[in-house]
């Protein structure tokens, strides 16, 4: 099965690419019998080359028994993929940051009262950005125009055992779990009093942005220096 997907304005961020919860987004809604409506859930996303404004792009879905894919092509190349991954039950792990807990309004849900899968993809990316700002001292508008550095998020390792519902309250946390040359890794969980609803796994890569383009570039020092003591979070 496979449908044709336009990249329209409300999809891109400010650097002008496919901001990561629009695809779930899209895939939600051109899919009405999309397993990313079914909790739980567990999936593998990789994002091997942005998509920008105008771009049409080939979305295919595939499954074989309990496993099933998403592929986004253009021009012949992959350029994301979403796929199963097998259920593991959650629990609560200790993390370095926590934002403190809200209600759930019905901006994020659906008509049965369910959180969109896309909308629990907005909240690990907005504690993210406060992870940054207030454990790193990197605010996002200083990391993308002072400092014109990107970064893009290359895979998600995402498991739901289930989304919340309009008015529960729930809190996020945010860890760093692994620090590479050129990339980090951050668990974040969502979750409702002790229990875990969502855990993901977040790797983002840093890109120097110039005019025309990007290309990779080592994690700054100030900001390595701050996330390798981050690393460790007693139990």
């Amino acid at each position: 099965m496979s449908e044709r997907v336009t990249i329209r304005f409300p999809h891109i961020d400010e650097a002008g690419i496919v901001f990561y919860p629009r695809y779930f987004e899209l895939l939600t809604r051109w899919f009405d019998d999309s397993p990313l409506r079914k909790t739980p859930t567990a999936v593998l996303t990789r994002f091997t080359r942005p998509n920008r404004l105008g771009d049409r792009i080939s979305v295919e879905f595939n499954s074989h028994g309990e496993q099933w894919s998403y592929s986004g092509r253009m021009g012949g190349k992959e350029h994301f993929r979403v796929e199963s991954m097998a259920v593991v039950p959650l629990h609560r792990r200790p993390a370095r940051f926590v934002i403190k807990a809200e209600n759930i309004g019905g901006w994020a849900c659906g008509p049965d009262g369910r959180m969109h899968i896309s909308r629990c993809f907005e909240f690990i990316h907005v504690a993210t950005e406060k992870f940054l700002e207030s454990m790193i001292g990197l605010p996002y508008h200083e990391i993308h125009q002072k400092r014109k550095i990107g970064i893009p998020t290359a895979q998600l390792t995402t498991r739901i055992s289930e989304l919340p519902r309009m008015g529960d309250r729930v809190s996020s946390s945010v860890q760093p779990v692994a620090i590479g040359t050129k990339s980090m890794t951050l668990r974040h969980q969502l979750l409702r009093g002790e229990d875990c609803l969502a855990e993901n796994e977040q790797v983002i890569v840093f890109v120097a942005v110039q005019r025309g383009g990007f290309h990779s570039m080592n994690i700054p020092g100030d900001v390595r220096e701050k996330l390798e003591k981050l690393l460790n979070v007693a139990a």
